[in-house]
């Protein structure tokens, strides 16, 4: 409250709104894929806090000309293509944890997430450089070496902006390539 007001700001209090939708007000896998990244439906509770918060303040408009049936009218069908990633949405959920379990090295945990995530969704390449670190790790570097070539066989420059990106995955790649 007082540093908002000292400084003009508004303040949306989007964890309270995910908390208000999750069970026993503990935010969950139902609203976060991984440790930060929210869901798709997530984002529109955020977006819809930040909305309330601009029309209570009358920022753009005053909160009584605020046309919130238009706005739900023009939403996106949650069961549309749109929201799902490469047809499933659990995809960039798998994805997502597999980097978090890599980046703590729990690389048995990271392979079997990116194993899933990669099946779901195929076109998320990165995912080729964290799982051939992560079986380099587990002394698979016959399997390491297979999931950086069909990194660099799909797109070279992607897997070379990754291992400079992340050097723990390019002295991985070094020694199996």
């Amino acid at each position: 409250g007082r540093l908002t007001q000292k400084h003009g700001l508004m303040f949306a209090d989007t964890n309270a709104a995910l908390e208000r939708l999750s069970p026993h007000g503990i935010i969950g896998h139902e609203l976060i894929y991984d440790n930060v990244h929210p869901t798709v439906g997530a984002q529109q509770v955020i977006t819809d806090e930040i909305l309330h918060t601009l029309a209570h303040h009358n920022w753009l408009a005053s909160e009584e000309n605020w046309d919130w049936k238009a706005l739900e009218e023009a939403r996106e069908d949650p069961a549309g293509d749109e929201w799902k990633v490469d047809g499933n949405l659990n995809a960039y959920r798998y994805i997502l944890s597999g980097l978090y379990l890599w980046e703590n090295q729990y690389y048995q945990e990271a392979v079997v997430d990116l194993e899933k995530g990669l099946e779901l969704m195929p076109t998320f390449l990165d995912s080729y450089v964290f799982l051939g670190d992560a079986y380099f790790h587990l002394g698979k570097k016959e399997k390491a070496r297979e999931a950086f070539q069909r990194l660099a066989a799909k797109d070279s420059k992607l897997l070379q902006f990754l291992l400079n990106k992340y050097p723990e995955a390019n002295l991985s790649y070094l020694q199996v390539a």
